[in-house]
């Protein structure tokens, strides 16, 4: 990846969060087991008859499925953690700043490509492109805020979409000065409730 630094700085910081959070008892772990995969499958009923129609064989499809499902909870877990880490390294390492730029543009042109290539929205659920899409937007979002680069279009959003995203962006704005060890666990539930991901994954502490 271009500017790799800035990914070693950003789970350093993940790190530090975690020992903050250790330190206050407040530190969770995020986990998910048969029963939270069982709720996700669900949700690809549609999409793994499709496969099946196209030739796939059993095989490829789980793990294709299996691929999705970790992908979105990856998103959960980390997009509400992330805002304040990259808020975080913006404020406080200001000679990381050209780095921390070219990482997370590269970062949101990918994230870009997941959710509009006709590939991919051929084959994965709408639900599922539009949930990742709002995480994403949030991204983005605070790109725009921190670098005034504005990618938000390049997202193809429905207005919707980019309502809740920018509803997530507020909450995350309005706590960001504030932030408590181990607090950015109740965004990821509050996030994952609100996009109906809940059911996927659980947080239990540590």
């Amino acid at each position: 990846y271009p500017a790799v630094e800035h990914l070693v700085m950003h789970e350093m910081a993940h790190l530090d969060f975690v020992l903050q959070a250790r330190t206050a008892q407040r530190n969770q772990v995020f986990t998910s087991d048969a029963a939270n995969k069982h709720n996700f499958m669900k949700t690809m009923e549609a999409a793994i008859q499709k496969l099946r129609t196209r030739g796939l064989d059993d095989a490829l499809i789980t793990t294709f499925s299996e691929g999705i499902f970790n992908g979105l909870n990856l998103q959960t877990y980390n997009t509400p953690i992330d805002v304040f880490i990259e808020d975080f390294l913006y404020n406080d390492y200001a000679e990381l700043r050209p780095y921390q730029f070219l990482s997370l543009y590269n970062l949101l042109e990918e994230a870009i490509k997941s959710v509009t290539d006709e590939q991919i929205i051929d084959l994965v659920p709408e639900a599922i492109i539009s949930k990742a899409k709002i995480y994403s937007l949030v991204n983005a979002l605070q790109f725009d805020h921190l670098f005034g680069v504005n990618l938000i279009e390049k997202f193809k959003a429905t207005p919707k979409e980019l309502q809740q995203a920018n509803q997530f962006f507020q909450q995350f704005l309005d706590r960001k000065a504030h932030r408590k060890p181990g607090e950015e666990f109740e965004f990821i539930r509050l996030w994952a409730k609100a996009l109906e991901l809940d059911g996927f994954f659980a947080l239990e502490n540590e």
